[in-house]
């Protein structure tokens, strides 16, 4: 993530290398120095300058360090292309991947141009921060976490100035997302030299949350004491927002298939449930012994009632299918509604009369509607079929009304039956949902009904929706004047 500025750090010698110790990157201090092109150094490791000063226990100690993960601070005698022999004061960065491993090697030097004055003092922070501030979010603190130094990037994504910052504890960005114990096992490890990295979501100034990809430095001085800690830090929130995002897809793929499964055990249940009498009824039938009219018309009754329920059913589920596929065509109309009532309420009579149910149309004003007059008619069908099966018999009233209001037309199913609780309401348009199942049901009934005339309203540009107060309950929806058919 260097390579973007080492070129523009010319005060430092900067090197990259990969895990293996082989030179990727140079900036153009490090030529001038050594003496060598770029072309002569990239793939090959250090050794290229190696002055032979240093003994075999002077680089395993090295390598160890940064091996483990630690920064190597020190002092090291170089040789240029040319014989000359040059020192530098080196800080060696390992950068860690997500298993803690080195995969590359960040190197910052400095030439030291009187060596025997400055061997005594290698702590300077100052090279570290010059060579991140250009990229990078960073921060450096005291030993005891205190802020002392945040670049530019750091105040432009916590919102806050460098005057707010300076002297502050990192806790001022604390999200509360994080126990306690994260940070404690944060500052253990970096209290014992060794490096942190790991994902943090602070808050900003303004309340926004963000995540921050943090590497945590400390830096020692030549009694290995730790004076000071770098952290360096990438904005990685897009990667959690996409990560959340993926995560509510998953969520939601496994409340589908959850609710698959649950449909196809619902639709064997409601499949089996009206063949079971239609099978047993026919062995009534069959049986030689059977010669009584009365039974005989029993038997044939309930297989016609079952065949109808099974026949239903399955119309149900197909309307269903192709109104989630959004493949239902509409095809609209002109037509004046009291003709539309008049019809619906004929065909109902014999239902009417046979459970003594009164079927009262209160539209006041002959409206004229355009819209699919079919799908229409099966709204009201399933809003009526509903109706008929809580009502009391007998007693049993239920009102349509149609009414104009400014662009929409607003219809209503009204009866006097045993009523919806709240708590009923809030599950009445999901799919199987019977909304009294213990209450006996003259029609029977698929328990897709409600979510077939959600569908179709929606699909009408309308809305449905019920209320009902105890007795009692109405079901409204709406549709617009006049509908736009887009297939």
């Amino acid at each position: 993530m260097f390579e973007r500025f080492v070129d523009d750090t010319s005060d430092y010698l900067i090197s990259i290398t990969d895990s293996s110790g082989k030179i990727i990157h140079v900036n153009k201090k490090f030529q001038d120095i050594s003496k060598y092109s770029e072309s002569e150094i990239l793939g090959n490791s250090h050794r290229l300058i190696k002055s032979g000063y240093h003994d075999v226990g002077f680089y395993k100690n090295l390598w160890r360090t940064l091996l483990n993960g630690e920064i190597w601070t020190g002092f090291i005698k170089n040789k240029a292309k040319d014989g000359v022999y040059y020192w530098v004061r080196s800080t060696m960065i390992p950068m860690l991947d997500t298993n803690k491993k080195p995969y590359q090697y960040i190197c910052i030097s400095t030439k030291l141009e009187h060596p025997h004055e400055e061997l005594l003092d290698f702590t300077d922070i100052e090279n570290i921060q010059k060579a991140l501030d250009q990229s990078s979010i960073v921060a450096i603190t005291d030993k005891d976490g205190t802020i002392t130094y945040a670049n530019k990037k750091f105040c432009d994504v916590s919102k806050y100035s460098k005057e707010e910052i300076i002297g502050q504890n990192h806790r001022i960005l604390k999200s509360g997302l994080h126990p306690p114990i994260f940070f404690s096992q944060m500052w253990a490890t970096i209290s014992s030299g060794k490096i942190w990295q790991g994902d943090i979501k602070n808050k900003a100034k303004d309340g926004t949350y963000y995540w921050m990809r943090t590497t945590i430095m400390p830096i020692s001085d030549h009694k290995h004491n730790t004076k000071q800690f770098v952290s360096i830090r990438t904005d990685v929130t897009e990667l959690y927002e996409a990560k959340a995002t993926v995560l509510e897809q998953l969520k939601e793929i496994k409340k589908l298939q959850n609710q698959k499964e649950e449909y196809y055990a619902v639709i064997s249940h409601e499949l089996k449930s009206p063949l079971m009498p239609i099978i047993g009824w026919c062995e009534v039938l069959i049986d030689e012994s059977t010669k009584n009219d009365k039974e005989r018309k029993l038997a044939i009754t309930e297989i016609y009632d079952n065949s109808k329920r099974l026949l239903q059913l399955i119309t149900d589920m197909l309307d269903i299918q192709k109104l989630e596929l959004d493949k239902t065509n509409i095809i609209k109309e002109e037509f004046r509604v009291n003709g539309f009532i008049h019809d619906m309420i004929a065909d109902y009579r014999k239902i009417s009369e046979r459970y003594k149910i009164k079927l009262i149309d209160k539209t006041k004003n002959n409206i004229t509607i355009n819209t699919d007059r079919h799908l229409l008619n099966q709204v009201f069908s399933n809003l009526v079929n509903n109706a008929i099966d809580f009502v009391p018999s007998g007693t049993g009233l239920i009102e349509i009304k149609i009414e104009s209001q400014n662009d929409i037309i607003v219809f209503s199913v009204k009866d006097n039956g045993i009523g919806i609780s709240k708590e009923k309401q809030k599950e009445l348009f999901t799919k199987f949902h019977h909304g009294g199942s213990s209450h006996p049901r003259k029609l029977g009934g698929t328990g897709l009904g409600l979510t077939i005339c959600k569908r179709i309203i929606e699909n009408l540009g309308g809305k449905i929706w019920v209320e009902s107060e105890g007795k009692g309950a109405t079901f409204y929806f709406t549709i617009p004047k006049t509908i736009h058919n887009d297939s």
